[in-house]
């Protein structure tokens, strides 16, 4: 599918193969869910849907592999491809050596907060790098020959980086205490701490990225490779050394590892294209005074409430506030490419930051249902085959909608339907979130507390609801 889904092909026909891939693997998900397969239907959906999605790219893509094996192609390609693919390996293999020193050396409980500490950091940074990386690394390879123009270039994107990661990353960790509390319940509350210092490290992690991109530009494996071995050996001897003092030194080894990381990494970028760790600290030094003062001013207004959600709501909001008033008015981040027309600069970078933010959010928005099931088993006594029933149909409508909502979006305004579906979907959680306070009135709950069947049909109702709004995002980012 990766092969074959970049080749030019017609909107409408890539439309009609996810849509078909999301119904037909939704329902085959379905019937397994009640025939009593409970978490496995998951698994189902996901392997039959990019089945169907392979089987007819290929069906309709008129592009077929010759069998014609080339040695001269296969030494150019091999010879840059094999160290990428070890540095991937080395990478894969030392991030997943946490959770595994961990669940050896410590208790189950340990590895489960850091694991829940890592998952929620670890997710704003790479689908933000992802989502950088896929836009600009096209654009970056037009301008390899000519190291002027990527060195504006890359320093463009480098600003513009810092200016989405950091705030984001600083804003999780001042108000991570109430957030792990309302989305995880107070028996989480030992993930606080990891969550904090893991956000801390993986704010690096976009600039990270984006200088080993470089290193692809320019055709460098060679240094990528060598630069993963260096920045590993150094890891694993950070990790080693913090193992004995407990996981929360092991969560402070990271973020110094992240940062002598950006070091190395800097030092070859600095050699290709004259962009040093002096000049990248220059670039990104603005955002990080403003989100570290940011994330000051969402920790004092954590103590505007004493209710949980408003805590939240509040503190997000100010932030939003400060971030973007103090950025307008001292012009450290929109000002420095002089380059471009003012007009344009203008709606180019605010277009590609709501876009980005708004995606997130939808994001959020969608997979915070997976992280509430665990106590909606519990707490409300929901089964994991009706849990397992409302995500399928979620992901059927999802995919209708998709469909749907892309003729809408050609016939209406973007922003509005990006908006509303923002506003809506953020309606439907708080509804999920209080509905079993509404017991009184429509007798949701049991005597025991448990979920009547009542409750069980209004929160999937609900959640199916909120498959459809998911869908009106995606067709106004696509095409703005």
């Amino acid at each position: 599918t990766a092969i074959r889904s970049p080749v030019k092909e017609p909107g409408p026909l890539h439309t009609k193969i996810s849509l078909t891939s999301s119904i037909v693997s939704g329902i085959i998900a379905l019937c397994f869910a009640v025939y009593g397969l409970g978490i496995w239907t998951l698994v189902i959906l996901n392997a039959v849907s990019s089945a169907i999605s392979t089987l007819l790219l290929w069906f309709y893509n008129r592009w077929k592999p010759k069998f014609i094996f080339s040695l001269k192609s296969f030494k150019e390609m091999f010879g840059f491809g094999y160290k990428l693919l070890f540095s991937g390996l080395i990478d894969t293999t030392f991030n997943n050596l946490y959770s595994l020193i961990i669940g050896k050396i410590f208790s189950p409980l340990s590895l489960g907060y850091y694991s829940k500490a890592d998952s929620l950091s670890g997710y704003p940074a790479r689908s933000i790098t992802h989502m950088i990386q896929r836009a600009t690394y096209p654009s970056l390879s037009k301008l390899q020959s000519n190291d002027q123009s990527l060195e504006l270039n890359y320093r463009k994107i480098l600003r513009l980086s810092a200016y989405i990661i950091f705030p984001i990353m600083i804003g999780i960790s001042a108000i991570a205490d109430p957030l792990i509390q309302l989305l995880l319940t107070y028996k989480w509350n030992d993930t606080t701490i990891l969550l904090q210092l893991l956000c801390l490290s993986f704010m690096w992690y976009p600039i990270h990225a984006l200088n080993l991109n470089l290193l692809q530009v320019k055709g460098r494996s060679d240094l990528f490779l060598k630069l993963e071995i260096i920045k590993k050996i150094v890891g694993l001897t950070i990790l080693i050394a913090t193992i004995p003092f407990g996981i929360v030194w092991i969560c402070i080894g990271r973020v110094f590892n992240s940062m002598i990381a950006l070091i190395i990494n800097t030092y070859y970028t600095g050699k290709l294209i004259n962009v040093k760790l002096s000049k990248q600290i220059t670039d990104i030094l603005p955002s990080l005074i403003n989100a570290l003062v940011m994330g000051v001013i969402c920790y004092l207004s954590l103590f505007l409430s004493n209710i949980l959600w408003l805590k939240v709501i509040l503190a997000v909001i100010i932030g939003f506030i400060y971030y973007f008033c103090s950025d307008k008015l001292t012009h450290n981040h929109f000002s420095m490419d002089q380059q471009i027309k003012k007009k344009y600069n203008y709606w180019q970078w605010r277009t590609l930051i709501v876009l980005m933010v708004a995606y997130i959010l939808y994001y959020f928005l969608r997979k915070n249902f997976s992280a509430a099931l665990p106590a909606m088993q519990e707490e409300l006594g929901i089964t994991k085959l009706q849990l397992g029933i409302f995500i399928t149909l979620n992901g059927i409508i999802y995919g209708f909608s998709r469909f749907i909502n892309g003729f809408i979006a050609d016939r209406c305004s973007r922003r509005k339907l990006l908006a509303g579906g923002l506003v809506l979907s953020a309606i439907i959680n708080f509804s999920i979130a209080f509905s079993p306070k509404l017991d009184g009135v429509f007798n949701l709950l049991d005597t025991e507390g448990k979920a009547t069947m009542g409750l069980v049909y209004l929160i999937g109702s609900l959640w199916v609801i909120n498959g459809y709004i998911h869908g009106m995002g995606f067709p106004p980012c696509a095409s703005l």
